[in-house]
């Protein structure tokens, strides 16, 4: 098959770019021609895929507009018409590909596809660009996807149901990891000097981050060399940066910015124990935890809330995990304190974590949406 995989954002200034990167990779393996269309704002970033890249308007308010219009004269010209072409898009790219969908009915006698994935709902909900965010999803790009579209994916079954295509033939591919990049055999062993918990990810409201410093200036003073390393940069960035500098955490956390995905698992690999400190609301509970599959990869125990997608994907009777409940400063603190004091079993705790997050590689990912993509190219639905 050729696979086009849409992705409406200029790449080289995207954080969350890896999955898409990750399952492309695992797609080709299994002998399928794949390309990523894109866009980039500055300069081509090496992405070790074939990459399509597409000239589009750089003012935020029109850049997706302007992907949908020009990803749709790309393939409707004559020489993208292969056998067995699936495309696939988001909501972020859903008039591009409601349009060809509609159009290889006419012209290309339905030799192309279009599929619709859905990796997540709006999370940032403030202020007027998360409103339009929030009615776009729900309102406009669901509703063409479910009423013109046949080919669909999930990250989870709940965000499948709650999307109201539960009476649909949808596929589920969730987070992955790439079991060779996150292996702790690869990289050198933790310093024993200092206590680190970590975190990566996307500094935003609403994802646990406050609450954790909170619980730091609450043990801070229980744990001899104790540091909270944040891996990231967002719109709260700030915000923390300042309650660390009114609290006097400064010793205590290490703002390290924005770090290559490449880099990820060096740094991981440096710490005592990840946290993942997702509150219980809405978004999340649709989520899939990319972040947890990667550090229990790299053998490291976990911190986190007892929300329903942590709870799935934790085993039961794993050690290594500690639970926070709601995510309260208190709760966190509890857990980083019951994590330290059981530090000298880490060692004992490494294999069966890292064979936890081994049942969700990006290989068997890729596996499951490629059985899929089959089927619907051979019935032609």
């Amino acid at each position: 098959m050729h696979i086009y995989w849409l992705l409406a954002s200029f790449i080289d200034s995207k954080a969350s770019k890896a999955p898409r990167i990750e399952i492309l990779k695992e797609l080709e393996k299994l002998g399928n021609k794949v390309f990523l269309v894109t866009s980039f704002k500055k300069e081509k970033p090496d992405l070790q895929v074939n990459v399509i890249y597409l000239k589009i308007i750089k003012n935020p308010f029109f850049a997706k507009l302007s992907f949908n219009i020009k990803s749709f004269l790309y393939f409707s010209s004559k020489h993208n018409r292969e056998e067995d072409t699936i495309i696939i898009i988001d909501q972020n790219s859903i008039y591009a590909g409601v349009a060809l969908q509609l159009l290889s009915k006419i012209i290309f006698k339905k030799r192309l596809k279009v599929h619709f994935d859905v990796r997540t709902v709006p999370v940032e909900i403030r202020g007027l660009k998360g409103y339009l965010d929030r009615v776009f999803f729900w309102y406009i790009a669901l509703f063409l996807a479910k009423r013109l579209l046949t080919s669909y994916s999930f990250i989870t079954k709940t965000i499948q149901d709650v999307a109201g295509f539960n009476n649909k033939d949808c596929c589920i591919w969730s987070s992955g990891v790439n079991a060779e990049k996150f292996n702790p055999e690869q990289y050198p062993s933790k310093k024993k000097d200092i206590f680190i918990l970590f975190y990566h990810g996307v500094v935003t409201p609403n994802r646990g981050l406050r609450e954790t410093l909170k619980a730091v200036n609450l043990i801070k003073d229980k744990i001899p060399n104790f540091l909270f390393r944040i891996v990231g940069d967002g719109s709260d960035i700030n915000y923390l940066k300042e309650y660390v500098m009114c609290h006097n955490l400064t010793k205590y956390v290490d703002f390290a910015g924005f770090v290559d995905y490449e880099k990820i698992p060096s740094f991981i690999s440096q710490a005592d124990v990840c946290i993942c400190p997702l509150p219980d609301i809405p978004w999340w509970r649709v989520s899939s935890p990319l972040k947890i599959i990667e550090y229990t990869a790299m053998g490291k125990p976990c911190i986190l809330t007892e929300i329903k997608p942590h709870q799935d994907y934790i085993p039961k009777g794993l050690n290594g995990i500690y639970w926070a409940g709601k995510g309260t400063p208190e709760e966190i603190a509890e857990a980083i304190m019951s994590a330290y004091n059981e530090r000298k079993s880490f060692d004992n705790y490494r294999q069966n974590l890292r064979a936890a997050a081994l049942n969700h590689t990006w290989e068997k990912q890729a596996t499951i949406l490629y059985k899929y993509l089959l089927r619907k190219v051979e019935q032609g639905t």
